[in-house]
């Protein structure tokens, strides 16, 4: 099965009722961030008025609502043709564009966004090309918030194994970022770290428990990246599908 294949099979479902509080289906796993986290971290994006928005990932559209309180111009791409038709029938409005793209090829011109949101789907895509595209499309100046999985987090989080593993089992398209290797080469990719925030265990992300200093091991990460200029030349393997905790023998 495809990727895209993959994120067509009851995804849309699975993700309404996994962001509207069904606790059944994520029995004995932590909730993802709720809207409010996603706000207090938005706003630290400072989105003004009339600026262009690209929502990456944007599902069913349910941080649109948001978005339209800046009054900012709301862009969104899916990889999934459910999730951007739902997200159409409720929002298209409010929107300026919604289309099923993958985030690797953006069907945009350069320098065309002033913000991106990358919420809860880095760990999905093939990091490298994500990023080089992401620089592609922001405006010089321009931020992208980033949320992702750290490939290195505590032996003793028993959530964070047991999640890397099932997911692995059913498929899930679930890529662990080399941390250490995507902050050495930032510059690289054409971008300076403007704020970030680590979350040591799963589950941490949704109780917004965070420190500003990075933690010798840990499970989440969300980082503010300003474009400085464009990618250099060159290649470096940034993401893994296995963690360096499973490695270790988990």
């Amino acid at each position: 099965m495809g990727r895209k294949e993959y994120w067509e099979n009851n995804y849309l479902k699975y993700w309404q009722e996994r962001t509207r509080g069904k606790k059944e289906i994520i029995k004995n796993d932590a909730s993802p961030a709720d809207e409010k986290i996603f706000n207090f971290y938005f706003k630290k994006l400072n989105p003004k008025p009339g600026e262009k928005l690209l929502d990456l990932g944007c599902g069913f559209g349910r941080f649109f609502p948001i978005f339209k309180k800046k009054k900012v111009k709301i862009f969104g791409i899916d990889i999934s043709e459910s999730m951007i038709k739902k997200a159409k029938k409720d929002y298209e409005k409010i929107c300026e564009e919604l289309v099923v793209s993958e985030a690797e090829k953006l069907p945009f011109q350069s320098n065309y966004f002033d913000k991106i949101v990358c919420w809860a789907i880095f760990d999905a895509l093939f990091q490298d090309k994500a990023l080089r595209e992401i620089n592609r499309v922001l405006k010089k100046g321009g931020m992208a918030l980033i949320t992702g999985k750290n490939d290195n987090f505590r032996d003793d989080d028993q959530k964070a194994r047991i999640a890397e593993i099932n997911a692995r089992k059913k498929g899930h398209p679930n890529y662990f970022t080399d941390f250490k290797k995507l902050i050495e080469n930032l510059d690289k990719f054409g971008f300076k770290i403007q704020g970030e925030h680590y979350f040591e265990k799963r589950g941490y992300f949704s109780k917004n428990k965070y420190s500003k200093k990075i933690p010798g091991f840990f499970y989440e990460y969300l980082i503010f990246l300003k474009k400085e200029g464009n990618p250099k030349n060159f290649y470096v393997k940034i993401s893994d599908k296995f963690s360096k905790t499973f490695k270790r023998g988990i």
